[in-house]
């Protein structure tokens, strides 16, 4: 009788494992979310001044520094201006150069206030001396996600 039992656990168990791995590539799991993409002034500097990203449901303001310099550890002030965003929101940013790989340099701000995240960071030295970046920006909360690509110049 122990032996059935451990017989049909063991068979359940194989067939669990079995649409586990069958959803996962069928592709049953959970669509991903689209971001929304917000729009950013093309004048944008957010090393120099605040820059608004603004879209569907959120507008917030990035700055960066100053100053911004490689090596040098600067801070990172996220705001909202508009449209609602949870406690558990969860706000990184990325630092590209375009057209070149800098590596890895994403950071994750702290909620510090309601509607304001802060965070630290430190850029790579190009090598090509080259002073334009991107910071990707990329919100979630819950089941939405917003993104925005704001450019900036380091000293």
């Amino acid at each position: 009788m122990k032996l059935r039992l451990w017989m049909v656990a063991a068979a359940l168990l194989l067939v669990a494992v079995a649409f586990s791995a069958w959803q996962q590539r069928s592709g049953l799991e959970a669509p991903p979310v689209q971001p929304i993409v917000l729009a950013v002034a093309a004048d944008c500097d957010s090393a120099r001044a605040a820059c608004l990203a603004q879209g569907e449901g959120l507008e917030v303001e990035l700055r960066l520094g100053p100053p911004v310099v490689s090596l040098t550890p600067f801070d990172i002030a996220l705001r909202r201006v508009d449209g609602v965003l949870g406690e558990s929101a969860v706000v990184e940013v990325q630092f590209v150069m375009p057209g070149m790989g800098m590596g890895i340099n994403r950071y994750r701000l702290a909620q510090v206030a309601d509607g304001l995240w802060r965070g630290r960071a430190i850029l790579p030295v190009c090598t090509s001396s080259r002073v334009d970046w991107i910071a990707a920006l990329d919100i979630r909360d819950g089941p939405h996600r917003w993104t925005a690509a704001l450019p900036f110049t380091s000293d």
